[in-house]
C-alpha cells in the first residue's frame, strides 16, 4: 500500500536556472509602471514651470506698464515691439523690463516670451477700450482667443492683469 501511494506523489522539481516567464512578465510591468509615472511626472512639472514663468513674465510687464502709466497718466501706444522699447527707455518702468528675458534677435523688434517659448502681445487701450491696456500670453494651447468665447481675448489666454501684485 506504501508503494501505491507513492506513486501518486509527484517527484519535486528543481530549479537552479533563471527565473521564469511570469517573473519576468511582472519585473517588466513594475518597470513600464514605474516608467510610466516618470513620463507623466515630468510632463507636469514641466506645465507647471512654464506656466510660472508666465506668470512671472506677465506680473513683471504689467509692474512696468503701471509704473509707465503712473509716470506719464496714459498707457503707451503701438504694436507690441514699440512698447516693449518705450517701457525700456522710460526710467519709472526699466526698473522691471531689466527683470526680464528680452529677445533681441532682430534689433528693431525686441520680443518678450512667456514660459511656452512664445510672444507675448501687447493689447493698448486702442485695441480694447473697455479693458484698458495689458500683455497677453496665447496660454498653453498657444492661441490667441477662443472660437466659442464671444470676447477676443480669450478664456485660455493669460493677462497682466490677473497676476498684479497689489501694493
Amino acid at each position: 500500500m506504501n508503494d501505491r501511494v507513492n506513486n501518486f506523489e509527484k517527484p519535486a522539481r528543481r530549479r537552479d536556472k533563471g527565473m521564469g516567464v511570469i517573473e519576468a512578465v511582472t519585473i517588466l510591468a513594475g518597470i513600464a509602471g514605474l516608467m510610466t509615472a516618470a513620463v507623466v511626472t515630468s510632463n507636469s512639472l514641466r506645465t507647471s514651470s512654464a506656466e510660472a514663468q508666465t506668470h512671472a513674465t506677465l506680473r513683471e510687464l504689467r509692474q512696468a506698464l503701471m509704473s509707465y502709466q503712473a509716470e506719464h497718466k496714459t498707457f503707451p501706444s503701438g504694436p507690441t515691439e514699440r512698447v516693449i522699447t518705450t517701457l525700456l527707455q522710460s526710467p519709472s518702468s526699466r526698473v522691471f523690463m531689466q527683470k526680464l528675458s528680452i529677445s533681441f534677435a532682430d534689433r528693431d523688434r525686441p520680443t518678450v516670451y512667456d514660459g511656452y517659448g512664445r510672444a507675448i502681445r501687447y493689447f493698448g487701450p486702442e485695441d480694447k477700450p473697455t479693458q484698458g491696456a495689458d500683455f497677453v500670453s496665447a496660454g498653453p494651447d498657444g492661441r490667441f482667443g477662443d472660437p466659442s468665447h464671444p470676447s477676443p481675448l480669450g478664456i485660455d489666454d493669460l493677462r497682466g492683469v490677473d497676476f498684479e501684485v497689489m501694493p
